[in-house]
């Protein structure tokens, strides 16, 4: 055998050897779908957030101390994507302050917090963005003789360098926020109205008279805004006209802090009635439905968070009544469960991607 053919023949399993090896594609890694908001016991300053990955069941407990060396150190109320922006927004208390984080890879980028004499926060809530323009609700200070918050107010804030711009002073505690057509809707939970501003010069559009306690809205496929009132309400107001073209009654709610969810197509209401330590329960509703369900899609003891994955899922939390690490079950859209995996102290809410 010559060398041109030794030299062919060695050539030949080279590339033999190559096509071979190339053929079999790595697989790849299930990527972070689920943000997982803790909120943390009240004062302990242990809340956080953590991941977890639907494709292969992979979680990471407290995902942004390991990011930033150092914990939020703060009890979660909410927490906000804003996609467009590439951020996150946690709003928190005990401490109050608002901290914004990369949100691609939860590196912290600003906080927002009270300082001296400077108060920009007061037991805040909620939070709702256009543009440049950030707002959050505060409940105020707590009056222990009423047992209410006094004083309540909006938060204004210039997104593009993270300071306070001015104060918007309510009447009543505020909760919930929505903008919708370019106008903020607060929900005046301590009261039976939402304020609507227009978000060009804060002006008051409207007051829309509500049943009692308005608190969490969501805005549906139709963009119109339905509202779960702590009176046990569920009403749907049309932003065009600022009107309530529908009100459903005997609501089963958890009476504070209501959570509501859509699906990722905004066609279907999903809502918590959540009491503490005892049978909790998830009801479904089509947002063309003309009554209120009266069998629960899901229930179980305790359950304290809601949220709707894009893939059609149902997440819950169960707080474990904030007594340690909170647990986390995922259902199918017929309220059968798939899967649970562990969480934070007082898993709350969700965040989907």
């Amino acid at each position: 055998m010559n060398l041109k053919k030794i030299i062919a023949i060695i050539a030949l399993g080279i590339s033999l050897f190559a096509c071979k090896t190339s053929t079999s594609d790595p697989v790849a890694t299930p990527t972070t779908d689920v943000i997982v908001i803790n909120e943390g016991n009240f004062n302990s300053a242990d809340g956080s957030l953590s991941t977890y990955r639907s494709g292969d069941g992979s979680v990471e407990l407290g995902i942004f101390e390991r990011i930033n060396g150092f914990p939020l150190a703060a009890t979660i109320q909410n927490v906000y994507a804003e996609s467009t922006q590439n951020r996150i927004y946690a709003i928190t208390n005990a401490p109050d302050k608002l901290e914004i984080m990369s949100y691609g890879d939860f590196s912290s980028l600003a906080t927002i917090r009270n300082s001296g004499a400077t108060i920009n926060f007061t037991n805040p809530y909620a939070f709702a963005a256009i543009g440049n323009t950030g707002y959050v609700s505060n409940w105020g200070t707590f009056n222990n003789i009423t047992s209410t918050f006094q004083n309540g107010y909006i938060t204004k804030i210039n997104l593009a360098n993270n300071s306070i711009t001015s104060k918007l002073t309510r009447t009543t505690k505020p909760q919930d926020l929505k903008i919708v057509n370019n106008n903020l809707y607060i929900a005046n939970t301590g009261g039976s109205t939402i304020s609507v501003l227009n978000t060009n010069n804060d002006v008051s559009v409207t007051e829309i008279t509500t049943p009692a306690g308005p608190d969490k809205m969501v805005v549906d496929k139709n963009n119109k805004i339905w509202v779960l009132c702590t009176s046990g309400n569920l009403i749907r107001i049309n932003p065009v006209n600022n009107t309530i073209e529908a009100t459903f009654a005997s609501v089963s709610v958890s009476g504070y802090n209501e959570k509501m969810v859509l699906n990722s197509t905004k066609d279907r209401l999903y809502w918590l009635n959540s009491t503490w330590g005892q049978s909790s329960k998830v009801f479904a509703m089509d947002i063309t439905a003309t009554t209120i369900p009266t069998t629960a899609l899901i229930t179980r003891n305790n359950l304290y968070g809601l949220g709707a994955h894009p893939n059609g899922d149902i997440y819950v939390t169960d707080s474990n009544s904030f007594q340690g690490n909170g647990r986390v079950y995922v259902y199918n859209s017929a309220g059968t469960e798939k899967t649970n995996f562990g969480a934070g102290r007082g898993p709350n809410g969700f965040i989907f991607r």
